[in-house]
């Protein structure tokens, strides 16, 4: 239980602390462009997204900078769980709000614990899967850089879709 704790439980919660305050750092610095890139600018899907984001690919850095993980495993590991939180939290969202065409904060606050659970549980075990070939580490830093750059452009340019349009 102990190794549980520190190894899941202890990072989970910390990657929950850090997205909730991504929600809310953006207004807190009036409204820095630096800071829009983590922070969420508006209430879209898009960009509650990088509440789950921006903590999990900085955990799996933190992971290979303590050497607790090679950078290509972390590599893998931050692609699995971004886009795998990513996606899980799109698909709730239009899911519950296309079938029952009612929006509720204490669900997407729930979607949140749970996407990110959801990330670090799928993340970690890629990372941890031996035998990797090297074509699997070249996809996922691809797909984990094609995320991220798709954050930072659609930060600032984001396209005319409903998915970038804030709900307020």
């Amino acid at each position: 239980m102990k190794k549980n704790c520190k190894n899941f439980l202890f990072p989970l919660i910390v990657i929950w602390i850090l997205g909730t305050l991504l929600h809310f750092v953006y207004d807190w610095t009036n409204q820095s462009s630096i800071v829009a890139i983590f922070g969420a600018i508006n209430e879209s899907v898009w960009e509650h997204g990088k509440l789950a984001f921006w903590p999990l690919a900085f955990y799996f850095l933190l992971q290979a900078l303590q050497r607790k993980l090679s950078w290509k495993d972390a590599a893998v590991g931050a692609a699995v769980a971004c886009w795998s939180a990513v996606i899980t939290m799109i698909m709730l969202f239009y899911t519950y709000t296309g079938a029952t065409g009612l929006e509720s904060l204490v669900v997407d606050i729930g979607i949140f614990f749970f996407v990110t659970f959801i990330g670090l549980l799928f993340g970690k075990r890629a990372a941890a899967k031996p035998g990797k070939s090297a074509a699997t580490y070249l996809f996922a830093a691809a797909a984990f850089l094609i995320l991220f750059i798709a954050y930072l452009i659609f930060t600032f340019a984001p396209p005319l879709l409903p998915i970038f349009i804030s709900a307020v």
